[in-house]
């Protein structure tokens, strides 16, 4: 194995063969290479304090994961409220208009002695009801 290959192997070797533990043709190249293993050397060192960083970034994205988790019931919660609220209101609504449809005529119940006059308008949600005395007074 040429320098040139060696050095293109490091990139993607593993770290056994890095540090000459491995048995294969980049670990023989480096027992032999003064210069190639000064360079596994560098590249074994700033892995290895890649360390604290990685193990960092994976503790503040398991943070990320717990809060994202702990978090999804709350916003299922919400979205069927909100879900929920709807349709309870476009229900309500449509009582409403049942109520008015479900009583075209009015009834009152006018006092002993009064009279009452019930007037239907054009708008069909608004009738109006007169008391008058009654005729015997």
């Amino acid at each position: 194995m040429t320098c040139s290959e060696a050095r293109d192997a490091m990139l993607v070797a593993d770290g056994a063969d890095l540090e000459l533990a491995g048995s294969g043709a980049l670990s023989t190249h480096l027992a032999g290479c003064r210069s190639c293993r000064a360079a596994a050397a560098v590249i074994v060192e700033t892995v290895s304090g890649l360390g604290p960083i990685v193990a960092r970034r994976r503790v503040v994205l398991r943070r990320r994961r717990v809060a994202l988790v702990a978090a999804l019931p709350l916003a299922a919660a919400v979205v069927f409220a909100v879900v929920y609220a709807r349709g309870s209101a476009r229900r309500n609504e449509s009582l409403r208009k049942e109520a008015f449809a479900a009583t075209p005529t009015v009834a009152v119940e006018a006092a002993p002695g009064q009279r009452a006059t019930v007037i239907k308008t054009a708008d069909p949600n608004v009738t109006l009801v007169w008391f008058t005395p009654g005729a015997g007074e």
